[in-house]
């Protein structure tokens, strides 16, 4: 199996799920990934819809988001992004690329979900 769970911000690989068809309960053998290697950057609007998209946890926090980085749609960072334009408000946590809540960050991405603009702007 190539499934994550994550757990209290640490992940883990399903190894194994046994089941016991009696009463229903199933027990999992879980694999330490060790640190996580996404991250997330979630309330994310594309197309008027509100989403979340992944990226490689070796780039930081979401305010060091860049031309060039990749961003997926889901956490085993398989699936990228389409292509398009994407916004998401600022604040000050470390899960929003511009940290200030006046401000919007405007992301592009190309085919490949690559980052090809990205920027923060007051409406």
């Amino acid at each position: 199996m190539n499934d994550l769970i994550q757990i209290r911000q640490q992940n883990y690989q399903i190894n194994s799920i046994s089941t016991n068809l009696t009463n229903g309960k199933s027990q999992l053998e879980l694999l330490n990934v060790g640190t996580p290697y996404y991250r997330v950057l979630p309330s994310v609007s594309y197309q008027g819809s509100l989403g979340t998209l992944y990226y490689n946890y070796s780039v930081g926090v979401a305010e060091s988001l860049s031309i060039g980085d990749t961003m997926y749609n889901n956490a085993t960072l398989t699936s990228t992004a389409s292509s398009g334009n994407y916004s998401q408000i600022g604040s000050t946590a470390d899960d929003t690329v511009c940290i200030d809540n006046s401000y919007i960050m405007g992301m592009t991405l190309d085919s490949n979900g690559i980052i090809t603009n990205i920027f923060c702007g007051q409406p």
